[in-house]
């Protein structure tokens, strides 16, 4: 885990015009980095998340997650998902809300109308009935489990929305 590699931070690009690919490897890190964490009590791992929270979660530096790419904004909200889970006792109040504020911006802003109506930047991506519509509802239910507690109303509709489309 010291490996420079795992110090490398996600950046905001379309690397082809459409898609991101920051989300795959920020969740590979914070899964890593929450577990390492959590084996080892070090703190340095919670400062690599935290890094990487600052910057997805800011509007400034990551206006969105691309939802236009709804793959991209699903895989994302996975990332921070697992990452906040597996490392929330380790950040303070503090931290806590200014990532629960991105990913209500970012990630359940953006999906809790994407599960009404078609008409959304997501619109569609949980109807689907291929492997996108599994990463989307899967993305759903684990942010939902992950933020019941802050934003109930709307984890519970994703949640309960996501688990009847996964039949």
């Amino acid at each position: 885990f010291d490996n420079p590699v795992w110090q490398e931070y996600p950046k905001y690009e379309k690397y082809d015009g459409l898609r991101m690919d920051f989300q795959r490897e920020t969740q590979n890190n914070l899964s890593l980095w929450g577990m390492a964490y959590q084996i080892t009590g070090q703190q340095k791992y919670v400062d690599y998340a935290w890094k990487t929270f600052q910057l997805i979660c800011d509007e400034d530096i990551f206006p969105d997650w691309n939802p236009g790419h709804h793959l991209d904004t699903c895989e994302a909200m996975t990332a921070v998902s697992i990452g906040y889970d597996w490392l929330y006792n380790a950040f303070t109040p503090e931290q806590r809300k200014f990532i629960e504020e991105g990913m209500y911006r970012n990630g359940i802003n953006q999906s809790y109308p994407a599960f009404l109506s078609t008409a959304t930047a997501m619109g569609g991506a949980y109807t689907s009935n291929n492997n996108h519509g599994v990463i989307d509802n899967g993305a759903a239910i684990v942010t939902s489990l992950a933020f019941m507690d802050v934003y109930p109303k709307e984890c519970e509709w994703m949640m309960s929305a996501a688990l009847e489309l996964m039949e």
